[in-house]
């Protein structure tokens, strides 16, 4: 009987924070996002962009996008390069001004110890990719970056992003080969600029409600933005819906 009423008392709360804290300050301040957003909605349940951290949230909490971001596994000059590419296509630089989400929780997991559902505040924009589920997975799997990290990327995602003994040493070695190579004018660099132009043809700045469909990393252009944590969905979902 007291479990019972624990677990009532529980989804009270948290019907009561969604609905009556978090809601209302998603409505004030991602009222164009969330037009977008629910009219992508299928019928038979909602998909969220997720957004991997190490940042711990409780209930809601408002994140300042960081600009001029520093990669942490992609190489430099690669991310130097193709932030320019990009930037020709669609006039801002998605990967380092950036915020990168996907509609698979699980996707995001490698990124931060924790995944909350990401909502942009006030103006946004966006691009994505049919056939890109991960950049920086991709980058990798065209081999735009030695063999070696390539293979050590491997072994991070096979143990849920927990680095072997010496990887991320040894990862900072073909980093460094990787620099060199780059400098090379001819031949590599121009494989380079080659393949990663094809990446970059695929993406594009439309259609919120395939996105959600194909599962596919979504980097997001806004100054602010909320995550919410997982166990307030359910009941955001519900009062999205206009249910009771």
């Amino acid at each position: 009987m007291r479990l019972n009423r624990y677990l009532q008392e529980a989804k009270y709360d948290n019907e009561y924070i969604a609905q009556k804290v978090i809601y209302p300050m998603l409505v004030k301040d991602c009222k164009g996002f969330l037009v977008e957003f629910l009219k992508s909605q299928r019928t038979s349940g909602f998909r969220w962009f997720w957004r991997g951290t190490d940042r711990q949230i409780t209930e809601i909490g408002k994140v300042p996008t960081r600009k001029n971001r520093k990669p942490k596994d992609m190489p430099v000059k690669l991310h130097e390069l193709i932030d320019f590419m990009f930037y020709k296509k669609f006039r801002w630089s998605p990967r380092s001004e950036g915020v990168f989400t996907n509609p698979q929780p699980g996707a995001v997991m490698p990124y931060g110890q924790y995944a909350y559902a990401f909502f942009p505040i006030g103006k946004y924009r966006f691009i994505w990719s049919s056939r890109v589920e991960d950049l920086f997975a991709d980058m990798y799997r065209r081999k735009l970056t030695p063999d070696k990290a390539d293979h050590l990327y491997a072994d991070v995602v096979g143990n849920n992003a927990v680095l072997l003994p010496n990887t991320r040493e040894e990862y900072a070695e073909e980093r460094k080969k990787f620099e060199i190579w780059f400098k090379d004018p001819k031949g590599w660099f121009a494989e380079v600029v080659k393949r990663a132009d094809e990446v970059i043809n695929t993406y594009q700045d439309d259609n919120m409600p395939m996105a959600l469909a194909h599962r596919m990393e979504v980097t997001f252009d806004c100054k602010k933005y909320y995550l919410v944590e997982p166990q307030y969905l359910i009941h955001l979902e519900r009062k999205f819906r206009g249910e009771k």
